[in-house]
């Protein structure tokens, strides 16, 4: 008898456990249900937008959680190479990844969120070139830098792949940088709020580098959601709704604001 009721209790331990592996099977690995987190990826050395070592990993990361946060989700970065964290969220490991712009071939493979930040790109050459451009055709059979994992603009792109720009890559942006004060290239894109923070880095005096006179691009950047994830659009579409609720109550204006005057309460 005593066996007996061992193994009745043996049996519902057992069709227990199966229960529970069955229910952890589906629940999602990139949440959105039953108040899991969701896990997201980005990168470092692009301040003030997002890097391990700035306050709430920077100013692009913290008005991500806010978005999230508005949608009552909560939300984990991992900071990881460029080139990596992007090639991981592809494989499912991450729900998004952040901050990109806009090109063709992210857009095959990638849902686009709304433009979060726009910043003005410019090209800085050495401030004792006698490199000179007014207009695009100017750069031909010049030299440029790009960090792995970052994008130039459309028309820097656009020379590149008609072979009237050579581009050299490096590790960083502040590496780019060091290569252009010795003269091994001749400019590097940068955007406006990046560059102050990045020129910084490279330990040299200030005035080593001049912005080039041509019409500059305004670009936006993006959160970037992989096509192949589960309910990849709708999670954009979620984000999307949310950021502009906090753009119309001036949330995202005030949170911009009191992030960079943390960052220089002297300016």
């Amino acid at each position: 008898m005593i066996g007996r009721i061992r193994g009745i209790f043996a049996r519902s331990i057992c069709g227990c456990c199966l229960m529970m592996i069955a229910v952890a099977m589906v629940v999602p690995s990139q949440g959105g249900a039953w108040g899991q987190t969701v896990f997201l990826v980005t990168g470092n050395e692009y301040a003030p937008f997002t890097d391990e070592t700035l306050p709430e990993g920077g100013l692009f990361t913290k008005i991500v959680r806010m978005i999230y946060d508005r949608n009552g989700e909560a939300v984990e970065f991992a900071f990881r190479p460029w080139k990596r964290g992007y090639l991981e969220t592809l494989e499912g490991r991450f729900e998004a990844t952040f901050p990109y712009i806009l090109t063709d071939e992210r857009a095959e493979a990638f849902y686009f969120s709304a433009p979060v930040l726009f910043v003005l790109v410019q090209l800085y050459t050495k401030s004792d070139s006698d490199f000179f451009a007014d207009e695009y055709n100017d750069l031909t059979g010049r030299q440029t830098c790009l960090p792995n994992g970052y994008a130039n603009t459309t028309r820097i792109e656009r020379l590149v792949e008609q072979g009237r720009l050579k581009r050299v890559t490096a590790t960083s942006m502040a590496s780019c940088l060091r290569r252009l004060a010795q003269g091994r290239v001749d400019f590097v894109e940068l955007n406006n709020f990046v560059a102050p923070t990045v020129i910084r880095e490279t330990g040299l005096v200030p005035g080593v580098f001049r912005v080039l006179e041509l019409t500059t691009d305004k670009v936006g950047h993006y959160v970037l959601y992989p096509k192949s994830g589960p309910d990849a659009g709708n999670k954009r579409d979620r984000f999307d709704a949310a950021l502009e609720e906090v753009r119309k109550t001036g949330e995202l204006d005030r949170l911009i604001e009191t992030y960079l005057q943390g960052l220089n309460p002297n300016s």
